[in-house]
């Protein structure tokens, strides 16, 4: 079942849009469990269904797929900009349950991205690690601090790697972390600076890395390997 949602966002305050895929014969309240679905910088919230069988993994998967739009916002709230942090790690997830009578608990919880979605999707289970069961970066913008617009974020929840030596310092425990990066791709030093540092805090992750540029072929594929892999126990 796939459906594109309309709805007012307090947050925001505008009128949003939203794709959801929902499982066939689901039933509201009966556990369905949820994977929030990130896009890109280039993209918005209808790429991962355009671009990749996102639609058909769900259905395999007895899942549903939430894939909201942040246009170019890094998943943060910008200053001169929507709050688009709020909207997604929030209010979103509140009216999907309502609406749909999706799980809220952690065990039934993902979040994944692509890109700039990698980097939201991998922010989002760090600074909300009692959300998710597990979280996956493809190709994902890990390190936000090589962007000089966003240099405000160091040492604060925006920056993934302050984040993961405070849940050490803390002992926090993580949600599971997959994380693809293509050895061609320009993210590729950001990528594996940030699989250094899970290593060095004996972090445990999933960590795919292999012949490959910026692409959907890759996403696509890594999505369908993700989703099986987020649902073992």
């Amino acid at each position: 079942m796939f459906i594109n949602q309309n709805f007012f966002s307090t947050s925001i305050g505008m009128a949003v849009a939203v794709n959801i895929i929902l499982p066939e014969g689901y039933k509201a309240g009966d556990g369905t469990k949820t994977l929030y679905l990130l896009h890109g910088h280039s993209d918005d919230y209808t790429a991962w269904s355009r671009y990749t069988s996102i639609e058909r993994y769900a259905r395999e998967a007895g899942i549903a797929v939430v894939m909201p739009a942040a246009d170019k916002s890094f998943y943060l709230n910008i200053i001169e900009g929507w709050p688009y942090w709020t909207y997604i790690s929030d209010e979103l997830p509140k009216v999907i349950r309502n609406v749909y009578g999706l799980s809220d608990k952690k065990e039934d919880n993902f979040v994944a991205g692509l890109s700039m979605g990698g980097y939201g999707a991998m922010r989002h289970a760090l600074v909300y690690p009692d959300r998710y069961f597990a979280v996956g970066s493809f190709s994902g913008a890990l390190d936000i601090l090589r962007h000089d617009r966003f240099a405000d974020v160091k040492n604060t929840d925006g920056d993934l790697f302050w984040l993961l030596k405070k849940h050490f310092a803390e002992k926090t425990e993580l949600p599971r972390i997959y994380q693809y990066i293509g050895r061609q791709d320009f993210l590729y030093d950001s990528n594996t600076r940030f699989q250094d540092l899970l290593r060095d805090l004996s972090i445990p992750s999933e960590y795919v890395e292999e012949d490959g540029d910026h692409a959907w072929r890759y996403w696509d594929e890594q999505v369908k390997k993700f989703i099986p892999w987020a649902l073992e126990k």
